[in-house]
């Protein structure tokens, strides 16, 4: 990108850019966690498994240059996609929705 107006331009509509996608992104998945049960203390163990992945995935990343020159970096990009696929498919196959007659039912004079 060259220097002057066309970068500002560039940085502008990719900064706006990035700040919609990620808002778009962070508003479901922050209230995710709040929505999948009613009760207060398996929403605080969601919210600390969510915190615990991210604070993981953060020190990941920390030392992924550092490893990736010694390892190299395709063999490390397979190893997460094949670490990803792994866990995607363990999901699908072990996780389980509750059954409706398990759901916790809306007092419906409150919210009406």
């Amino acid at each position: 990108v060259p220097n002057g107006i066309p970068a500002t331009l560039w940085y502008g509509a990719f900064h706006i850019g990035s700040k919609l996608v990620d808002t778009t992104y962070m508003i479901p998945h922050d209230a995710w966690g709040a929505e999948l049960t009613p009760n207060y203390h398996e929403k605080s163990r969601i919210f600390l498994i969510r915190s615990l992945c991210m604070s993981f995935g953060t020190l990941v990343g920390a030392v992924m240059p550092v490893v990736g020159k010694s390892v190299g970096y395709s063999n490390i990009t397979l190893g997460l996609a094949i670490a990803m696929l792994l866990s995607t498919l363990l999901l699908c196959g072990l996780g389980r929705e509750r059954p409706a007659n398990a759901l916790p039912c809306p007092d419906r004079e409150r919210w009406s």
